[in-house]
């Protein structure tokens, strides 16, 4: 499960208390925040969808990184 802020990890582990799940924080407040509820998380290295995938060992596919694709906003 990707996490993206202590809160998600709150309302995460309120509607389901004890499942055990593989777990990604975004950044180590959120770590923080799982760890808290039980969790042993991996950690993105950075803020962005390719450090969280890269925390929990995928990859993207390339199309993702190509400047024009529907999966990247224009600067």
């Amino acid at each position: 499960v990707f996490f993206a802020s202590p809160s998600t990890v709150r309302a995460f582990r309120g509607a389901w208390p004890t499942l055990k799940v593989e777990a990604v924080a975004i950044g180590e407040t959120t770590a923080t925040a799982c760890r808290e509820a039980g969790l042993n998380p991996r950690v993105a290295a950075a803020p962005s969808l390719e450090a969280l995938c890269a925390a929990a060992g995928l990859e993207l596919p390339p199309s993702h990184h190509e400047k024009g694709s529907e999966h990247v906003r224009p600067a």
